[in-house]
């Protein structure tokens, strides 16, 4: 989803701000009794303070950054592991079938490195169920295989 990005409309940096803030509050506290003359109160100086408080308490852009990182590694890392099950599949159906066949051609497991994470999803999902069609023509242990893919391409999917 795109959104736009918030433009300050001043120079100096969120803890500066804070910090002028906080100065302010503090100041019109002390002088209340003038400031009230003007309409503010100290309820409005202490809804102004839990702003600030807020402000605070938001995360630091380099915080988020570094969630983003550590999110896009644990995505990638099931992406392998996808297409690692993937070529291991593509192994058992080599030794019954010839690569250039219709069934290897059906897996659709070319240039796997190439695909986008959604084609990659619709790939293995497409595996699965080839795989499950022609149980019948592999060993058991095939069918272990598709089914750790099937778990870890929903796992995989729903992280991104």
């Amino acid at each position: 989803m795109i959104s736009k990005e918030r433009k300050t409309n001043f120079n100096m940096s969120y803890a500066n701000l804070s910090g002028i803030s906080k100065g302010q509050c503090n100041t019109i506290m002390r002088d209340i009794v003038e400031f009230e003359r003007f309409g503010i109160t100290a309820e409005t100086v202490a809804a102004f303070r839990s702003q600030v408080e807020v402000l605070d308490n938001t995360p630091k852009d380099e915080e988020l950054r570094g969630v983003v990182i550590t999110l896009t590694a644990v995505k990638n890392e099931q992406a392998e592991q996808v297409k690692t099950l993937i070529r291991e599949i593509a192994l058992f159906v080599k030794q019954v079938y010839k690569q250039n066949s219709g069934v290897y051609s059906a897996l659709d497991i070319y240039d796997l490195s190439k695909k986008t994470d959604n084609d990659l999803h619709r790939s293995a999902i497409s595996v699965v169920r080839t795989m499950r069609t022609m149980a019948n023509d592999f060993e058991p242990e095939v069918q272990n295989v598709a089914n750790e893919l099937e778990t870890v391409n929903l796992n995989w999917h729903k992280s991104y």
